[in-house]
């Protein structure tokens, strides 16, 4: 029995040593994890966005009282209808200003991101809010925010916003705020 035992064995002994050398002769894959609402709110230029947008938001809260006092003399029904207008187009210049500041953030952040993923020779860099588990060890989101501290983030002009006054000449569909367009 012991001579039939030692040739299988040698046979699963060889396989072994076979898909041990496979083992090692693979590369390990390293993977990144970064926690992109952090880095778009601790970065540099997070910050600085977040600065950015509470000055156009005060920019338009400003063309809202100034348009509040531009028509506070009107008919109740004409003044609701102007101011309505107005803050549904500040509204959406705020948004806008949100959007734009949130795309330089992610684009310095996409950048770092990339240039991290080549340096580690990752296969992939994933967002933490994508995952449902990941060992801490894989997650490089310090390191994306000690890159991005010597980053700059430049931003569109503050926005302006023009109050037609009213005047009686004026058809009634040109009443009212309008941002201008960046």
């Amino acid at each position: 029995m012991t001579n039939r035992f030692l040739p299988f064995c040698f046979v699963s002994l060889f396989f072994c040593i076979l898909s041990l050398s496979a083992c090692q002769n693979e590369s390990t894959k390293v993977i990144g994890v970064v926690d992109v609402e952090r880095v778009l709110t601790e970065s540099v230029p997070g910050k600085a966005a977040l600065a950015h947008l509470e000055q156009a938001k005060a920019v338009l809260q400003k063309g809202l009282k100034d348009l509040e006092e531009e028509w506070k003399d009107a008919s109740d029904e004409e003044k609701r209808r102007v101011l309505t207008e107005g803050l549904a187009a500040l509204n959406r210049q705020m948004a806008v200003e949100e959007q734009t500041a949130r795309k330089v953030v992610a684009d310095i952040m996409l950048e770092e991101i990339r240039g991290w993923r080549l340096t580690h020779k990752a296969s992939c860099v994933i967002a933490r809010q994508n995952l449902l588990d990941a060992d801490k060890t894989v997650d490089v989101t310090d390191e994306i925010l000690h890159a991005m501290a010597s980053k700059t983030a430049t931003f569109a002009p503050l926005p302006t916003v023009n109050i037609k006054k009213r005047d009686s000449a004026q058809p009634e569909k040109e009443k009212g705020p309008e941002p201008a367009a960046k």
